[in-house]
């Protein structure tokens, strides 16, 4: 499988389609690392790691010298480092900010995000990749001073210090805002042509599910009726031969992509919520046999309408502490910014009580509309999980 899928590197549906299949099979795709990974994908005792050549904007002669660096320092700790070590004439900030985004740079924030998938460290991460896009420019010019030093014969007098074993003290990234959950992703569809952490869907499939709302991968069959929800990752608009407006919509989720086509009637009741990136609902008739998968859209909703409209209740979990009464008013403010007709509700676990104690409580005058944006305000002030539906 790690063959095929550097064969198929530079093929981004073909490649995304056998990740699909790999998740299926139970095996494990790590993420690219400039400190693990390879030219093409390998195989390693913890699952099927992803190839450097797969990170666009990353050429062959680029990834070479990175491997070079790294097998003479047996590990790159820092952005400076790298910069220090590698070809920068290859090694460019383009190349440099791919990495960063695609994820296979975390290893350079220092191994305690590298494993770890807790919310707090998932933040951790996305804060951390945020100072490293802010330190590229400054990692350059560091690069370039301390390589022309080397060709002078000449040794750092400040920066970092060097030993022979290649490693570095710490550095200082600059400070950055955090990305957030769906800046993290984007970057990730930019850099690798699909979404590899996560997916904007993954959010509301539970309540997706219990309303009768389909996954992707689940469609197994031609069905007269079925829903299906996911990310439009291209919208397409045409027109027939008579001239009507219609569309043609590729549909995506974590597992799998859907051709999705609107013809005239339903362009006319829908197409203004067609474009691309939007999270979808699509009722239709699916017709499907071994060579490919085709849904003729009946009826298209927005998730964020979908969900408004299903008299649920957001649930936003807090811990006290760290959360405390500026929390509160950070939280108020973003439910203003969202107004609507969905209800909120705010629960509290104080583990200053033996044994903590989770207290709730409705707040009466927030009305929000779900959506996407406000669900990562939330997880930004609150942390990664802190939303639910009841």
């Amino acid at each position: 499988m790690a063959a095929l899928l550097t064969i198929e590197s530079q093929n981004t549906e073909k490649l995304s389609a056998y990740l699909a299949e790999c998740r299926s099979l139970d095996l494990t795709i790590l993420p690219p690392d400039v400190n693990e990974s390879g030219l093409g994908f390998t195989v390693t005792e913890k699952g099927i790691r992803f190839g450097l050549v797969g990170v666009k904007n990353v050429g062959e002669s680029a990834i070479q010298s990175i491997i070079q660096a790294r097998t003479e320092l047996g590990s790159v700790r820092s952005l400076n480092r790298l910069c220090e070590e590698v070809d920068l004439r290859l090694v460019n900030k383009r190349v440099l900010e791919s990495l960063i985004k695609a994820g296979a740079a975390d290893s350079l924030l220092g191994g305690t995000l590298v494993s770890s998938v807790s919310a707090a460290n998932a933040i951790d991460r996305r804060g951390g990749r945020a100072r490293l896009l802010a330190a590229v420019d400054i990692a350059l010019e560091y690069g370039g001073w301390r390589q022309r030093d080397r060709e002078r014969g000449q040794h750092a007098l400040f920066g970092e210090a060097e030993s022979e074993g290649g490693t570095s003290e710490p550095v200082k990234l600059p400070s950055a805002p955090a990305l957030t959950e769906g800046q993290q992703l984007a970057f990730e569809k930019e850099s690798l042509g699909f979404y590899l952490s996560g997916h904007p869907i993954d959010r509301y499939r539970k309540e997706l599910g219990s309303s009768g709302v389909r996954s992707i991968e689940s469609l197994v069959q031609s069905e007269p009726n079925v829903s299906v929800a996911g990310i439009v990752s291209q919208c397409r608009r045409r027109q027939t031969k008579k001239g009507d407006p219609m569309a043609v919509l590729t549909l995506e989720d974590r597992a799998g992509r859907l051709e999705v086509v609107v013809f005239p009637e339903a362009f006319r009741r829908y197409g203004r919520i067609l474009e691309d990136g939007k999270l979808l609902v699509v009722t239709g008739k699916l017709d499907k046999d071994d060579e490919s998968s085709r849904l003729v859209a009946a009826k298209v909703i927005a998730v964020d309408d979908l969900l408004g409209g299903l008299g649920l209740v957001l649930l936003v979990e807090v811990v006290a502490p760290p959360a405390d009464r500026t929390m509160l008013d950070n939280l108020l403010t973003i439910f203003r910014k969202y107004p609507g007709q969905t209800r909120v509700r705010l629960q509290v676990e104080l583990r200053t009580q033996t044994p903590p104690v989770k207290i709730g409580a409705a707040i009466g005058a927030a009305r929000v509309q779900p959506s996407d944006r406000l669900i990562e305000s939330i997880e930004t002030v609150c942390g990664k999980g802190a939303v639910s539906w009841l």
